[in-house]
């Protein structure tokens, strides 16, 4: 098992993609993280403990999300553990919920201490019980009613044609998405579909050095991840040609 999962902030988001989406879904653009367990039995089970909605110093994104009126399927009729978290404000008043009986002590306990949801999850003075969390990146409601999610990717090299994109990938998942006990991507899939009725596509672009400025020339490898392409991937397989999407960044942003 993967112990944490740290993420960005927003501000190191992925400039182009961003700021498409913040002009044309502002109103629905979010950034959520789950934080989650992963039970290792015959075949990988997932138990989700929160979804948090966050505003740090660095990202506002979620600040729209302040009244909690964002539609989630419950992760459990019983509890669906939502979370706002507002770190630019006094602790008292940082976290709201859409039901107080279910504050995660140690969220309550680290919140005067801490800049950001990623100090508390890496801190096990805080987070004894070593809730892992993955986020995901870019989260909105299409003009067509549809939910709609993007895990990028990024890479130096330029993705010059298909068959260097799919070099790239395939290097991507060699190094990162095949290791041993890798479920991120498969767990994206499934969070995606089961709490936000969303899909989620994994996106691949050419960045400027080791930033996340996307280059104007990139070209974009993409594709929907369904549960069966990121177990594919977590086996070590790029997805079939039949799945991919080869493209210029502005013909990718258009689709979106």
């Amino acid at each position: 098992m993967q112990p944490y999962q740290k993420y960005p902030s927003k501000s190191g988001s992925h400039n182009k993609i961003h700021e498409f989406l913040e002009g044309k879904y502002a109103n629905s653009y979010v950034w959520p993280v789950i934080w989650h367990n992963v039970i290792k039995e015959e075949e990988l089970a997932y138990q989700i403990e929160y979804v948090t909605f966050e505003v740090h110093k660095d990202s506002n994104l979620n600040q729209k999300l302040s009244d909690i009126q964002f539609t989630l399927n419950p992760i459990n009729e019983e509890d669906p553990k939502v979370f706002y978290l507002n770190f630019l404000t006094p602790a008292k008043s940082k976290i709201l919920s859409s039901d107080n009986k279910h504050f995660p002590t140690f969220f309550v306990n680290a919140l005067q201490h801490t800049k950001n949801t990623l100090e508390i999850v890496s801190n096990e003075k805080y987070n004894t019980d070593q809730i892992a969390t993955i986020d995901i990146d870019y989260l909105w409601e299409s003009e067509t009613g549809e939910m709609k999610a993007l895990e990028v990717t990024t890479f130096r090299k330029n993705l010059s044609s298909l068959s260097e994109a799919k070099r790239l990938l395939q290097f991507a998942i060699d190094k990162r998405f095949s290791k041993p006990n890798a479920y991120q991507l498969d767990f994206l899939s499934y969070v995606s579909n089961k709490i936000f009725n969303a899909k989620i596509y994994f996106v691949c672009v050419n960045t400027l050095n080791s930033t996340n400025e996307i280059l104007p020339q990139s070209n974009v490898l993409w594709f929907e991840l369904t549960s069966e392409v990121a177990q594919n991937m977590h086996n070590g397989k790029l997805p079939e040609d039949s799945h991919l999407k080869f493209c210029s960044i502005e013909e990718f942003l258009s689709e979106l």
